[in-house]
């Protein structure tokens, strides 16, 4: 099973829909780099509906080590820790929702799934009837998505 990284944006909209246990039951254990869990902890502390990953037993915080590459100016911290430590894995997924971000660690030939992907694959194995209302709930709460891709998110899920 591959080691799975998770950044900040994934984490906070499973939390907001009740479901972060769905990234133990599929993947078990789940990595975040010390900079998503230092946004969290901001969040926190700001009263934000977001998860204290420090305190969820399969969730590691890890540390980036210094010599990590230099990214662009387009990746933010959170985003390049993931991207670096899942190149220092030999076998990884990445789950991130930011686009500029997943295209850059896709042409590093890295795998990517994202918040999407992780509410499909719940559809795939039964545990929800069907995507459009978690959807629903996730643009209420501020998350943006293509109209193309919503479409076809729900061409997959068959709703």
């Amino acid at each position: 099973m591959p080691e799975v990284f998770v950044n900040t944006t994934p984490l906070q909209d499973l939390h907001r829909l009740g479901r972060l246990e769905w990234l133990r039951n599929f993947y078990g254990r789940v990595v975040v780099p010390a900079a998503v869990a230092t946004e969290l902890d901001e969040g926190l502390r700001l009263g934000a509906k977001v998860p204290d990953v420090r305190t969820i037993p399969w969730v590691e915080v890890r540390d980036v080590p210094e010599a990590a590459e230099v990214f662009p100016n387009f990746i933010h911290r959170g985003e390049a820790g993931v991207i670096a430590l899942a190149r220092l894995s030999g076998d990884a997924l990445i789950l991130m929702d930011n686009g500029l971000a997943r295209a850059h660690a896709r042409g590093l030939g890295l795998r990517i799934t994202g918040t999407l992907g992780v509410i499909l694959r719940a559809k795939r194995e039964g545990l929800i009837p069907a995507v459009e209302p978690l959807l629903r709930q996730l643009q209420d709460e501020g998350f943006q998505v293509a109209p193309a891709t919503l479409a076809e998110v729900m061409r997959l899920a068959g709703d």
